[in-house]
């Protein structure tokens, strides 16, 4: 996207991904902010328009007819799932919208590709296997708790900017620099981003960590400190838990 996309609306479900860059996708009215690895999934009949804040957008548009999309939705194993909201009988009652922050869900990126090569590869028809697929993708998203149907505003930006920042400090003196409490920035993230603050902060961290590992003098000792964490075991953990394997073995990868 390099030019706005005026306000519009569709007979059909609408699911917007954003691959590359910032947005705002203007919701009926409201101002939701998406950046890479953000999903958007918009009901029948909503009005939106697209304005991008970047000049490298990249936004995957599907758009899945209400027929095929509840079928999808029938077969989804978590019948609880924030999406049954979209199709409501009483159209008062009936979801906007559900914003979901997906940039870590490796699983759920892995099948949208297989989506995208399934759905070229027949020739961009609908087949079974292109069914299953979306089935596993919508289960996938069913069985997340990181979601929000409101999706991130300009306040959001601003505390998530300060997370980043500040990410190798504890949370309560984040907010003390800020003017907040520590209760606020956790309950705004969580209600317009769907996202724990702490895991924010963590996932910054193991980034840190992954950077301090390139230096194989490092002692991870040290590491563990300056990522904030007491405990190397813990550290252990959280790192294995976002790289899929010990400090040690990734150092080593590198070397």
């Amino acid at each position: 996207m390099t030019e706005p996309y005026p306000e519009h609306s569709h007979d059909y479900y609408e699911l917007n991904y954003l691959y590359r860059g910032t947005l705002v996708n203007t919701i009926d009215g409201r101002d939701v902010y998406m950046s890479a690895g953000d999903l958007i999934m918009i009901n029948l009949r909503t009005s939106h328009s697209l304005t991008p804040r970047t000049d490298n957008c990249l936004l995957l548009n599907i758009c899945l007819r209400k027929e095929f999309f509840r079928k999808i939705l029938r077969h989804t194993i978590r019948k609880r799932s924030a999406m049954n909201g979209l199709i409501l009988r009483r159209s008062e009652n009936r979801l906007k919208y559900i914003f979901y922050p997906l940039i870590q869900n490796r699983r759920f990126q892995v099948l949208l590709s297989s989506v995208l090569q399934t759905y070229s590869a027949g020739r961009f028809r609908e087949t079974p296997e292109l069914e299953r697929l979306f089935i596993r993708m919508f289960d996938e998203l069913s069985a997340t708790d990181e979601y929000s149907l409101t999706g991130p505003d300009e306040e959001t930006l601003r505390l998530v900017a300060a997370l980043h920042a500040g990410s190798l400090r504890p949370l309560e003196d984040i907010a003390a620099e800020a003017g907040l409490t520590a209760g606020y920035i956790s309950g705004h993230i969580k209600e317009y981003c769907g996202r724990e603050a702490g895991t924010i902060l963590r996932e910054e961290r193991m980034k840190h960590a992954a950077e301090l590992l390139a230096n194989k003098t490092t002692n991870l000792y040290h590491i563990a400190a300056e990522c904030g964490y007491e405990n190397i075991t813990a550290f252990a953990d959280d790192f294995r838990y976002y790289y899929g394997t010990s400090p040690e073995e990734y150092r080593e990868q590198l070397i």
